[in-house]
Order: structure tokens, then sequence, then C-alpha cells
């Protein structure tokens, strides 16, 4: 009887120590494959500097554009980016005395750049109708480089929600001479502001033909009690946003095409990265084809 007992607990025992050894092979097998991978891929990247000298990191942080696999609908709701959003970037006010922050994703699908920044904002300001001499409420300004180097400054400051078009300032003279600053709207940039419960959405559609190597981007958060003196500013790239924004980095397809040739298995995804974390290239996919 008492061998039948041990038999009963013996048996049990060998079958899970066996199914442990086994899981550990197998983990140490993959480890092992993994890193065999990412030696194939590395050897094949190594001395190629060109590859990387647009993607150095740099101080001023860069704005990442992710490729999306979906459409987007510009309608200032969340729905085309769920999927995105735990990859988007958080910048957060510089003042004590404020817990206003915004969370930023850039896509690009080739023609158009698309822009979705949610803001926490315990007192949204809309800007005074007709008041086309300064902005008095809250406002997103788009700081860029176009592809002639110079720095353009356009300017979102809705008057209630719904579709917007920015304006940039313009310097003109007048028939005595004296110079003046002018609103002129810009026709090829769209946006649709959208407010929530926290406070408010903002969808931008941007032509990739106008902007250059830089995109940056500056929220400046009006309260009402303090309306008429001044904002809080809140910029993807600090305080110099405004006259050096975000340097742009996006995927290298000659990357891509490297690691395609040379590292891609089934149930595998590869990523390079740069020194700040931020991805170079991507390729794979963790699902497996059955």
């Amino acid at each position: 009887m008492l061998l039948v007992s041990m038999a009963v607990l013996v048996i049990p025992y060998m079958g899970f120590e066996y199914l442990r050894q086994m899981e550990s092979y197998l983990r140490s097998t993959l480890e092992t494959s993994l890193t065999d991978n990412a030696y194939a891929v590395a050897g094949s990247l190594n001395n190629k500097y060109q590859l990387f000298n647009l993607y150095d990191y740099e101080e001023t942080p860069n704005l990442y554009v992710h490729n999306l696999k979906n459409t987007v609908q510009l309608d200032g709701y969340p729905d085309d980016w769920l999927s995105y959003l735990d990859w988007s970037d958080t910048y957060s006010s510089t003042s004590a005395a404020s817990s206003d922050n915004f969370r930023l994703i850039a896509s690009s699908n080739g023609d158009y750049f698309y822009v979705f920044i949610q803001v926490h904002d315990n007192d949204l300001v809309y800007s005074s109708p007709n008041n086309s001499d300064e902005i008095n409420g809250d406002h997103l300004i788009l700081v860029y480089t176009d592809n002639n180097y110079l720095l353009q400054r356009d300017y979102f400051a809705p008057t209630g929600p719904g579709l917007i078009r920015p304006f940039r300032y313009e310097q003109r003279f007048d028939e005595y001479g004296v110079e003046t600053q002018v609103q002129k709207e810009v026709t090829y940039i769209s946006a649709v502001w959208q407010k929530t419960e926290s406070g408010y959405n903002i969808e931008i559609k941007i032509p990739e033909y106008v902007v250059g190597q830089r995109l940056g981007f500056i929220l400046n958060d009006v309260d009402q009690a303090s309306r008429d003196k001044g904002f809080d500013m809140i910029a993807t790239a600090g305080p110099d946003t405004f006259i050096q924004p975000n340097k742009l980095l996006r995927s290298s397809k000659a990357i891509e095409s490297i690691i395609y040739t040379q590292g891609r298995k089934e149930g595998r995804r590869i990523w390079v990265l740069n020194q700040g974390g931020q991805v170079l290239a991507s390729d794979g996919s963790l699902k497996r084809v059955f």
C-alpha cells in the first residue's frame, strides 16, 4: 500500500519536473536563437554609417512619425487612434501651479502628416469672435521649417468646437509706408477641435510637401480668471520650440530592407533603435501563420 501511495506522488512530480526542464530548454534555445538573429542584423548594419546620419539623437527632442495601418478620418475623435495612443508622447506644463498637459502622436501616409493631440485642461477658453488684433483664448502654434529651410508658424485659435483653419502673421506696409501685422489664413492645413470631459482634442492634417526636416507644437493655455495676464506655454521641444522645433524622425526604408533580407523570421518582430530608444526601423510580426 505504501509503495502504491509513493508511486501516486512520484509519477506526477516526475511529469512536472520533465515539463519544467523542457520549458527551460525551450526558453534557452529561443534566447540563443534571438541573440543570433540580433547579431546577424547588427552585423549587416555595421559600418553603414550613412543610414544613421539623419537619425542622430540630439538635445532637441525628436518628433517620431508613425506609420499607421488604418485610414484617419479628420473629426477630432480618438477612434482611429485607439490602437496607437500608448505610443503617444506626453508634454506637461513647467508651471508648478498648473497640472495641464497634452499627449501627442504623429503619423504619415506618404502624402499627409496626421497629428492627434489630447489636451488636459481644466479651463477651456475660446478666443473672442471677430477679434483679429490678438489671440485671447487657448491656441496651438504649429512651428516647422519648410523645404527652403524657412521657419513657419501657423496659429490655431478656435472660437468654438469644429473645423478650423490656421492663420499666420504677415508683415505688410500700408499706403503711408507704415508696417503693420495682418493675419492670413492658411488653406492647405486643416484641423478639428473637439471639447472633451477633461479638456479637448485637436486633430490636424498637414501636407507633407510643405514640411522640411523640423516640426513642433506649442500649446498656449489661457485661464478665464487670468485671461488678460498672459498664458501658460507647453511645447514639444521646450521653450526653444518657437525658433527651433523638433527634428522629424521616421522609419528608414533602407534599414527595413536590411532587416527583411537578413533577420526576418516568422513569429518575430525586430526593432532598430537610436540612442534615445526611438524606433528607426521595424519589421516582422509576433503573429504566426498556421
